[in-house]
C-alpha cells in the first residue's frame, strides 16, 4: 500500500508491477470499477489516509 501513497506512483508503474502493459491494466480496471487509475488511485489513498 505504501507505494500507491508516493505523489508519482503511475498507471504506468502498476503494471510493471503487475508484469502488464498499462493499456491492458486501464482497460482492466475500467471494465472491473467502471473507475479510472486516478479515481482508483485517489479512493486508495483515501482509503490509507483514513487508516492513520
Amino acid at each position: 500500500m505504501n507505494i500507491i501513497c508516493k505523489p508519482d506512483f503511475s498507471l504506468q508503474q502498476l503494471a510493471d508491477q503487475v508484469g502488464s502493459n498499462y493499456k491492458y491494466v486501464s482497460q482492466v480496471l475500467n471494465e472491473c470499477y467502471g473507475k479510472s487509475f486516478k479515481q482508483v488511485l485517489n479512493e486508495q489513498r483515501v482509503r490509507e489516509a483514513c487508516r492513520c
